[in-house]
């Protein structure tokens, strides 16, 4: 799957990550929760209406495993700067389908499918 994080139109974060279905009996519970990535950008927005940011605050990303269901997989993603935090919620990701939620103000995440590819070439 792709994912986007996209802040007042602008694209702030794009990576992807495998999403494989598991067997009911291989459950993760929270001590197995997979970080999917960690990262950074410029501030200048204001989160949740009440915490501001300057375009000079450094805000780190992170988007977590937060769970699974036979149909969905739950993405957690927080946004912190080193003394507030500033967003925390989970996305409800459909594999095989794209998806926007918006997560808050003019902060939405996208998710869409990408086709496997398989390494043919022989070295």
């Amino acid at each position: 799957m792709q994912v986007e994080i996209v802040i007042d139109g602008h694209t702030v974060y794009r990576s992807r990550f495998h999403a494989c279905r598991l067997a009911r009996s291989q459950h993760v519970d929270e001590a197995q929760q997979k970080t999917i990535d960690r990262f950074f950008f410029s501030g200048g927005h204001t989160f949740q209406g009440e915490y501001h940011t300057s375009k000079s605050d450094k805000i780190e990303g992170d988007i977590w495993e937060a769970g699974a269901d036979q149909s969905d997989i739950l993405l957690g993603v927080s946004f912190a700067t080193r003394d507030q935090i500033l967003l925390n919620t989970i996305d409800i990701v459909k594999p095989g389908r794209p998806t926007q939620w918006i997560l808050d103000r003019r902060v939405l995440i996208k998710t869409y499918p990408v086709a496997a590819t398989k390494n043919n070439s022989r070295q």
